[in-house]
C-alpha cells in the first residue's frame, strides 16, 4: 500500500508543476489598548486585536494554445481578529485572455 501511494504521488508531481498559481495578500492588524473607567476611582486596561482590512487571494492562468490563456482570481477579506466574512467577497473572476484586439 505504501509503495503504491509513493508511486502515485511521484506520478502526480509533473501535473502540479504545470499549474501557475500565485498566492498573495496583506495582513493589516494591530493591538489596541485602552483604559476603561470602572466607577469614580478605579479603572482597568482593555486589550484587543484590531483588523484594518486584511485580505488573501489566489490567481493563476493556464496556456490553452494559439495565444489564448484561461485566467482566474479568487480574493476575499480575512479578519485577523476573528469572525467569518464569506468566500470570494472581493474581486473574483474567471475568463479568457488573448490577442482579441
Amino acid at each position: 500500500m505504501k509503495k503504491s501511494l509513493i508511486a502515485l504521488t511521484l506520478a502526480a508531481l509533473p501535473v502540479a508543476a504545470m499549474a501557475d498559481v500565485t498566492l498573495y495578500g496583506q495582513v493589516k492588524a494591530g493591538v489596541e489598548i485602552s483604559k476603561v473607567k470602572e466607577g469614580k476611582t478605579t479603572s482597568k486596561t482593555a486589550t484587543e486585536i484590531a483588523d484594518y482590512g486584511s485580505r488573501i487571494g489566489f490567481k493563476g492562468h493556464e496556456h490553452l494554445g494559439s495565444n489564448l490563456n484561461a485566467i482566474w482570481q479568487v480574493e476575499q477579506n480575512t479578519s485577523i481578529a476573528g469572525g467569518d466574512s464569506g468566500f470570494a467577497n472581493r474581486e473574483s473572476f474567471i475568463g479568457l485572455e488573448g490577442g482579441f484586439g
